[in-house]
């Protein structure tokens, strides 16, 4: 946990100086990027990395690393022609020409994502947690590091995204290194590659879906606040979401990845893992009260003061939101189990259900002339009603799971 700590440390730390060193708009326009970024990315593996926590062999895990690298190859080659031929037409379609020439970018931040993403789970199946801590606080300095120096040297909004763009670099080669080492990473034999793909076909099918629907919505929001606001807002909203993420990130996602292992462990041995989903939303939700509280009292004094004037629409901007990730920092973790007991088209379904309440209280604020913050208030809620909504759900699939276990 002091490594995952410090990898989210790291980011608070830099916040200040560039804040200072780049306006709202240019975060903006990063903000434009990494969702887009994190669109592609997160499927660029077709979701096969997911799976590789799930063999009980460590080949099929390993054949399943490899599976993962061809395809985020592939897919990020397709990306880069795309990219090179018709950067103007998406970047105007995105609301924001400036992010044409940064287009080209995204293929490799993809490909990196895949590969970090695969071995990543990897080191997740037998329980490496500290190396994926180490891992990560090398990606938070890289990035920040790259974004702070290069902000001194480069005009505009140049430092912000290349920094971004080198940051799984030096920690993907740490994790190469360690799977090697460990032999958990190996050439497959011939015939294993197709059978892991067939065996695990269902995460391409039904994940990828999911996943979209997942991130989609960071796009989606981005693109909706550019159009109808400006790219400043998004610049003001981004900081927002960079800091509310921080208990997410820090607490949810260390927890996910530990609930996903020992709910796939649990599900193996016993075929349920009720006792451990209600431990952990026991858990999550007295964290995520105490956190709520103290960013609803705290945040929007302290905006100004940290990372100077022309941040404090953020200060006030993070109230609002407020609702939306409380809830979701108590079930996004929980979601894992739709993997683990794989119910993967149940994960769609919630996903799906998601963004469409997410983007249907936006719009209907936007054409009720409502302000940046009031379609913001609005998002949050229905944000905060769907996650309730699915968590109920989500549980009586588990608590059904466990009921029909042979006694």
């Amino acid at each position: 946990m002091a490594g995952t700590a410090l990898a989210q440390v790291i980011p608070i730390a830099a916040a200040p100086l560039l804040t200072r060193m780049y306006t709202p708009s240019e975060f903006g326009l990063l903000a434009l990027f990494t969702s887009l970024s994190a669109v592609f990315g997160v499927v660029a593996c077709g979701r096969y990395d997911l799976a590789v926590v799930l063999p009980e062999k460590a080949a099929d895990a390993a054949a399943l690393v490899v599976l993962c690298a061809a395809i985020t190859l592939g897919f990020s080659i397709s990306l880069l022609v795309c990219a090179l031929a018709f950067s103007d037409h998406v970047a105007e379609a995105l609301g924001n020409p400036d992010l044409a020439p940064w287009l080209p970018l995204v293929a490799p931040v993809v490909l990196l994502t895949g590969v970090f993403s695969a071995l990543g789970y990897l080191a997740t199946r037998s329980a490496q947690f500290p190396l994926l801590a180490r891992a990560r606080v090398v990606q938070a300095l890289t990035g920040n590091g790259s974004q702070l120096a290069l902000g001194q040297a480069l005009p505009g909004p140049s430092g912000l995204i290349l920094g971004n763009a080198l940051s799984s670099t030096v920690a993907i080669g740490g994790l190469v290194r360690s799977a090697r080492r460990d032999g958990a990473l190996r050439w497959p034999e011939p015939g294993r590659l197709r059978r892991v793909a067939a065996r695990y076909s269902d995460f391409p099918k039904f994940s990828i879906a999911s996943a979209l629907a997942q991130t989609a919505s960071l796009l989606l929001v981005g693109v909706f606040l550019t159009r109808f606001y400006s790219a400043e807002t998004l610049g003001q909203y981004s900081l927002v979401t960079r800091i509310l993420a921080i208990p997410l990130a820090l607490i949810g996602g260390a927890v996910a990845q530990v609930f996903f292992q020992r709910a796939s462990a649990s599900v193996r041995a016993s075929g349920g893992m009720l006792p451990l989903f209600k431990q952990t939303l026991l858990s999550l939700s007295a964290i995520s009260a105490v956190f709520s509280v103290a960013f609803f009292f705290l945040l929007p004094g302290v905006f100004g003061v940290a990372f100077g004037d022309q941040w404090r629409e953020a200060g006030d901007l993070a109230r609002y939101l407020i609702p939306g990730f409380a809830v979701q920092f108590v079930v996004a973790p929980l979601t894992m189990s739709n993997l683990a007991n794989d119910k993967v088209r149940l994960g769609l379904a919630g996903d799906l259900v998601g963004l469409c309440t997410m983007m249907t209280a936006l719009v209907v604020a936007a054409q009720m002339d409502a302000s940046a913050a009031h379609a913001l208030l609005s998002m949050s809620v229905a944000q905060a009603l769907f996650y309730a909504a699915f968590l109920v759900v989500i549980y009586r699939h588990v608590r059904a799971g466990a009921h029909s276990v042979p006694a």
